[in-house]
């Protein structure tokens, strides 16, 4: 049996400060699947707490060393699955740092991570009806903390 049912089950272990790297790795990878597999309801009822324990963790990932690849991608992928429906975007819409951490994730160093950071980037775009300025505001502020210009 997983130990991983529930969406509160994720959002529990995650938020854990004490898991190691590989623990937290098999449990986003994990989550990821689950986020794929199982119905809306389910997603939702993952909703903001688990969008917020997704974010820490990716946000974690800009903190540590290479090791923490994996970690990224599978944090976005987790993005991507959450932002499948209406209910989970508007979710990332409504999150401050969310746009700006995937924006983040936009780095040549690790190009599986910054080929599926800009997909979603570029998805984000098209939503009305502001979409792209919110885009381009989140890729701002993620050159601005890596001192770097936009474009």
């Amino acid at each position: 049996r997983n130990k991983f049912d529930s969406p509160a089950d994720y959002i529990q272990y995650l938020s854990n400060p004490e898991l190691s790297l590989a623990k937290k790795y098999s449990c986003i990878e994990s989550l990821r699947v689950a986020l794929t597999n199982n119905s809306l309801e389910w997603v939702q009822d993952f909703g903001n707490k688990g969008l917020k324990q997704v974010l820490n963790v990716l946000n974690e990932c800009f903190r540590n060393d290479s090791k923490w690849d994996r970690v990224q991608l599978e944090c976005i992928k987790c993005l991507k699955a959450i932002m499948n429906n209406k209910v989970g975007l508007q979710n990332l819409f409504d999150h401050k740092e969310a746009l700006t951490l995937m924006a983040r994730s936009i780095t040549p160093t690790v190009p599986l991570v910054m080929l599926e950071a800009v997909k979603l980037m570029a998805a984000v775009c098209l939503v009305p009806p502001d979409g792209h300025d919110k885009t381009l505001e989140a890729i701002t502020i993620a050159g601005e903390v890596k001192q770097r210009e936009r474009f």
